[in-house]
């Protein structure tokens, strides 16, 4: 059992860096084509992956569901197709006239929210971004996420200000110093 809750999780940690890249099964299936095979086993695993992506991706389109990465895909094609209002229950807005978009766990950033993110930018020039994080935090490697945007902030958000906040103020003292020690040297 735990060998096949661990191949599980390795398949979804897998299934959602393809779908963070944006990769079809088929540009998949290409890239696979292209690999070097680095030990006799990888051969056989990206056969498997590559059939349950596959896989995954026709039962999201036979069902309509979607996963995050799906989400954030579909979004940005409406936006590259003209539609730029949005809902949520009775609030509409329209990314045209946003003021200002507050972007959370920024450490966590990946490709595919920048993707977003990029289209909206060029849909309304004048809407401000926030940007909050912390690179002692950044967790979700596994998942797609490089620290990229966030150690080179201004490159991707112009006329940008970087601050840092120097103190905890949600820790005790212990806490903090412990968690000093540990990242000493490392980090912004």
């Amino acid at each position: 059992h735990r060998a096949v809750d661990q191949f599980s999780r390795l398949c979804e940690t897998f299934v959602n860096r393809i779908r963070q890249n944006s990769y079809s099964p088929n540009q998949f299936t290409d890239l696979i084509s292209r690999h070097n095979i680095a030990f006799p086993h990888e051969s056989d695993f990206l056969k498997i992956i590559s059939k349950i992506f596959r896989d995954y991706i026709a039962r999201i389109e036979e069902t309509g569901e979607d996963d995050f990465s799906g989400l954030l895909t579909r979004a940005i094609e409406k936006i590259n197709s003209g539609i730029h209002h949005f809902q949520k229950k009775k609030y509409v807005g329209n990314l045209k006239t946003l003021k200002y978009v507050l972007i959370d766990e920024f450490q966590d950033f990946t490709e595919l929210f920048y993707k977003c993110v990029k289209e909206i930018k060029s849909l309304n020039r004048n809407a401000k971004f926030f940007c909050v994080g912390d690179d002692w935090q950044a967790i979700n490697g596994f998942a797609g996420s490089d620290l990229k945007y966030f150690l080179s902030y201004s490159q991707y958000f112009d006329n940008s200000k970087s601050l840092q906040i120097q103190t905890n103020y949600r820790s005790t003292t212990k806490i903090v110093d412990s968690g000093n020690q540990l990242m000493q040297g490392k980090g912004v």
